[in-house]
């Protein structure tokens, strides 16, 4: 507030939730020629329920604060319950895939699933309407790969597949009327072995394209909608090197395209066309890197940097923020069989980045400032 020089604290969230996993996936194999050609079936299912449970409170009195003589407070006591709901997802999926040798090098490779989820939603407020909703979906995939040599291999693909609508656990009633998110990917690339196998890299290329993207409305930031389609196009790079026993190095990095193929939303009262941006919160271009060292018996000290590209703030790609570079490290000690103590530290060099971005209102979430992280993990 410039007037008083205050800042306003008004978004008081706290999460309580539960969530119950059972499920059980049983597949099996079946290596029989067909005439002269070696052909290997695999097929099973997959069944899987989510209980889930979720308690939100907000909408808590605003707080003044002075940012010259700051006081953090206590979260507020007379938080009101925002959500308060439970879901239950059942899944059902049946899958086969199969491998069939045209001759020693080449190899033809394709695959089918089915899917089928039921999912139940209720308020316990008796505020939102209930859900309760099923969605069906068929996706597969085909490919090949040809061994130019024992150490390297070509190979390409092209598959489908479908998302859930903002993770399948929190559809609510207007988006269980949408349909699923679909896609289509195509793949090219080439792996390759070196220095009797202590070294490898990959190099691919690919294409990739949605449909029916879950969307906050313009006017409405309640509802939500399905617009058009985006896509990328890109290159992948990655690479492993292990010189000696105890030194191992680690590099992948990608360059790609990614942009609105069919986008309208309203801006200003007039329909837009978003068509041929990029999305907001891509990056189109990332690197890692990443150094492990064995110095001592029982001893590992990892040392990596990463870096992320510009992204764009909103769709219409009106403003952004820059790059960033930040460097980790590491250290282990095995105490003994089952015992493991590590020793992390983030962002040495305590620079001050943007690690998630919304759109609607333009707010930043600053990523992990230099800090430290003690762990033990211990197995019996």
């Amino acid at each position: 507030m410039p007037a008083t020089g205050m800042v306003t604290r008004s978004s008081f969230i706290g999460i309580d939730y539960t969530l119950d996993h059972v499920g059980n996936r049983f597949d099996a194999t079946l290596r029989q020629p067909i005439g002269v050609f070696d052909n290997t079936l695999t097929a099973g299912f997959d069944v899987n329920r989510l209980k889930y449970d979720k308690t939100r409170g907000d909408s808590a009195t605003a707080q003044a604060l002075n940012p010259y003589d700051f006081l953090p407070g206590n979260f507020p006591t007379t938080v009101t319950v925002g959500e308060l709901f439970t879901t239950r997802t059942d899944t059902q999926s049946i899958f086969a895939e199969d491998q069939f040798k045209i001759s020693p090098k080449l190899s033809l490779i394709g695959g089918l699933r089915w899917d089928r989820m039921s999912y139940i939603k209720q308020d316990s407020k008796g505020v939102a309407a209930d859900v309760e909703k099923v969605f069906t979906h068929t996706s597969g995939r085909l490919g090949a790969v040809y061994a130019l040599s024992p150490a390297a291999s070509l190979y390409a693909q092209y598959s489908t597949a479908v998302d859930p609508l903002a993770g399948i656990v929190n559809t609510t009633a207007q988006q269980s009327q949408l349909d699923l998110s679909t896609g289509q990917q195509a793949e090219m690339g080439w792996k390759q072995l070196f220095d009797q196998g202590k070294g490898e890299f990959t190099l691919a290329a690919y294409w990739i394209r949605k449909k029916k993207l879950l969307s906050r409305d313009a006017l409405n930031p309640d509802l939500y909608q399905q617009v058009g389609a985006q896509s990328s196009r890109g290159i992948e790079a990655s690479f492993s090197y292990t010189p000696t026993s105890a030194l191992r190095v680690d590099i992948n990095g990608a360059v790609l395209d990614a942009h609105f193929d069919e986008f309208r939303e309203v801006a200003a009262g007039q329909v837009v066309s978003r068509a041929g941006l990029t999305p907001p919160g891509v990056p189109e271009r990332m690197a890692n890197a990443w150094v492990t060292w064995s110095f001592w018996p029982r001893w590992e000290a990892g040392l990596g940097v990463r870096y992320v590209g510009p992204r764009q703030v909103d769709n219409a790609n009106a403003s952004r923020v820059g790059s960033f570079t930040v460097a980790d490290a590491s250290l282990r000690w095995a105490v003994r069989a089952g015992t493991t103590l590590s020793l992390h530290a983030y962002n040495l060099t305590d620079r001050v980045y943007a690690q998630t971005l919304y759109n609607s209102n333009n707010q930043w979430i600053l990523g992990r400032p230099r800090s430290i992280e003690v762990s033990a993990l211990i197995w019996f």
